[in-house]
């Protein structure tokens, strides 16, 4: 699959549903696809946006405004600084960079509602108070956890490529914890029923799998 084609496709009808000017909607492209595959980005690319998207086509019919949800899964990583943008940082940045571009195309109405998702996916926590619609992008970021094996060993791959800068102890260390949060929470991974009878389990399994991995 063209992961950047599909992209591209979709940021366009977008910004054409949305009256986003064809000038505006390039340049912002541009940038989106600059950051998402730049440098030292090996698995929150391009191809992590479309993953979402096609999630995002599965469940479309439980959702409510399809056009925020399409926003945030563009915007959601378009920061992504492994080194400096721990703590909650990229995610605060890439939701700056969404209200630049809410800014320009004139979205108000849109601005603080996918500024407060983009901002969640620091922890993928949700309360009662959410949104479907909120709850199924957190899951929709969080379902690689629960992909087959293979693939789950090739995401995992691709971060620790990200965060190459850190030693083996170093990633073993921040790695195990981020995963037995998860492994080990008496809460559930994923926000909604649909996702958490299809892939809870999964999830946990991966997690612990790796954590276990991480260990040795």
């Amino acid at each position: 699959m063209d992961y950047t084609a599909l992209c591209s496709a979709r940021w366009d009808a977008l910004c054409s549903r949305l009256s986003v000017g064809a000038e505006t909607a390039a340049t912002w492209w541009s940038t989106l696809h600059d950051a998402y595959e730049g440098p030292g980005r090996y698995y929150h690319t391009l191809r992590h946006v479309a993953e979402l998207l096609l999630h995002l086509d599965a469940h479309r019919a439980s959702v409510s405004d399809v056009d925020a949800v399409e926003l945030a899964t563009f915007f959601h990583d378009v920061v992504y600084n492994a080194q400096s943008g721990g703590g909650g940082r990229n995610e605060l940045d890439s939701a700056e960079v969404w209200r630049d571009f809410a800014r320009a195309a004139q979205l108000a109405a849109l601005e603080e509602k996918v500024a407060r998702w983009i901002v969640q996916t620091k922890d993928h926590r949700c309360t009662d108070a959410d949104e479907l619609d909120c709850k199924l992008f957190m899951d929709f970021d969080m379902a690689i956890l629960a992909t087959p094996p293979a693939e789950y060993a090739a995401y995992a791959a691709n971060v620790r490529r990200e965060y190459g800068h850190l030693s083996t102890a170093a990633w073993c260390y921040g790695r195990g914890a981020f995963l037995r949060s998860f492994a080990q929470s008496d809460a559930p991974i994923f926000a909604t029923p649909a996702f958490r009878d299809a892939g809870e389990a999964a999830a946990r399994r991966n997690a612990a799998t790796e954590a276990v991995m991480l260990r040795r």
